[in-house]
């Protein structure tokens, strides 16, 4: 259900010629125990590690509750896109969860694209002019200025 209605919902940047064939490969390249840590995640408000049952925990996390996610650690330049059309990572998420996990000197800008929607950014027709290139001019830029 979710699949299909991310499709419904999403009619500006897919080809639905092509629905078939996106809905004949979803959910590819993930599994069930993602989309399971997802919903907890979801259902919980918080991101952390997949709670599995207080032995399984203790065992790997050494407590008996899922542990957080410790995005202080993070200290690579991170660049966010987000869409006020994603209902599966709205901007709320991203301002209220996302932004304010991460340490502010390694969020180094961000592009919010008005009418995307999260199957979008797999399979929208203009994906490459909105998502990837920006994407591959901003490395370039680090690259250059690393050397």
């Amino acid at each position: 259900f979710i699949w299909i209605s991310l499709f419904v919902i999403s009619q500006i940047h897919l080809s639905q010629s092509r629905a078939p064939v996106y809905l004949s490969h979803i959910p590819c390249g993930s599994s069930t125990w993602n989309f399971l840590h997802w919903a907890q995640m979801a259902a919980r408000l918080k991101v952390e590690h997949m709670d599995h049952n207080p032995e399984e925990n203790l065992r790997r996390y050494g407590q008996v509750t899922a542990p957080p996610y410790n995005y202080s650690l993070i200290d690579s330049p991170v660049y966010l896109y987000w869409s006020k059309n994603d209902w599966l990572a709205t901007p709320e998420d991203v301002e209220h969860i996302i932004l304010k996990m991460l340490r502010k000197e390694v969020v180094k800008g961000g592009v919010e694209l008005d009418d995307y929607n999260h199957i979008d950014y797999m399979a929208a027709t203009n994906i490459a002019d909105t998502v990837f290139k920006p994407i591959a001019e901003t490395v370039r830029s680090l690259e250059k200025n690393m050397c």
